[in-house]
């Protein structure tokens, strides 16, 4: 069985603080350090997690207002929430452009994660 590939720095970042609904979260930073630790991907870089936690805010104030956002389409007639009620495309081709230093296909793992948390649950 091949072994999967472990999170990139980014995610574990982005993973940890979209439970930072208020950004007062004090374990944050001590739960970034532990994964971090754990997939030996070196010591946490405290301007990378202020850059990525501007994108988190950015997307989570995007997607909490869903019906009045641009990316926001109703996807179809059901009365549930759909993860394809939102332009996934659209969305990382907006944030790529004020935040360049994330990867695309990183950015888009990031925006699937955040459609689901925010929008879905």
């Amino acid at each position: 069985m091949p072994k999967s590939k472990p999170p990139s720095a980014d995610f574990i970042y982005f993973s940890k603080l979209v439970w930072e609904f208020d950004g007062t979260e004090s374990n944050t930073e001590l739960k970034i350090r532990r994964s971090l630790a754990y997939y030996k991907l070196g010591k946490i870089d405290l301007e990378r997690l202020q850059y990525i936690r501007s994108f988190q805010k950015d997307l989570y104030a995007e997607i909490r207002k869903y019906q009045k956002s641009k990316f926001y389409r109703k996807a179809s007639n059901s009365k549930f929430a759909e993860m394809a009620d939102f332009d996934h495309e659209a969305i990382i081709k907006h944030f790529r452009q004020k935040f360049t230093k994330i990867k695309k296909s990183e950015m888009a793992g990031m925006v699937g994660y955040a459609v689901y948390l925010y929008y879905l649950r």
